[in-house]
This record gives C-alpha cells, structure tokens and sequence, in this order.
C-alpha cells in the first residue's frame, strides 16, 4: 500500500478527523482521498492539483478542471492552499436541478 494512503488512513483515527466528519455528516458530506492510479504501474497516486475524476456513463477518467462541460456536476472539493476546488464531478444522465 502507497505510504500517502496508509497515512492518510491513520488520519481517520485522529480525534480532529473524527470531529470533522461528524461536522460534515451533518450536511451530507464525507471524507474522501482524492487519487488515481497510474496506467503503467497500477500505483494509487494523489491527484494532482488542476485535474478531477469524472464519471460518466459509469467509467471514472481524469480531465482537467479547464476542460470539465457544462452538465457535469461537482461531487468532491478538496482544500488547496488558497481555497476549495473541485476534484471529482459526474455527468447525471437526468437534466442538473439547481
């Protein structure tokens, strides 16, 4: 297992992880490890800044945030270092209520 995952799964045992997702839980959020696997070696690696898991048609590819359409919906945000950012979205199939 890649040291950044298995260090990131301790972090969910820590008292101020714990509080964080009962905090989210509340408004029907989760914790998740943003991530990819690369196609040569298989290995779980961060994704990187500027990119986002896309699901469509149930298949996950990677995209540039720059490049992500106008029915694709925002599922996952991480903090960067000057703010939140999208990094998972999904293409409903359904017309997007907002």
């Amino acid at each position: 297992m890649e040291d950044f995952i298995r260090q990131t799964q301790q972090a969910l045992e820590s008292e101020e992880v714990q509080n964080a997702a009962r905090t989210l839980a509340k408004h029907d959020l989760g914790i998740c490890i943003p991530h990819f696997h690369d196609q040569e070696t298989g290995a779980v690696l961060p994704l990187p800044t500027g990119i986002i898991a896309c699901e469509r048609d149930l298949r996950v590819s990677f995209e540039s945030v720059h490049g992500i359409g106008e029915k694709m919906m925002p599922v996952a945000w991480r903090w960067n270092t000057s703010g939140i950012e999208v990094c998972g979205s999904c293409c409903p199939s359904g017309p997007i209520v907002t």
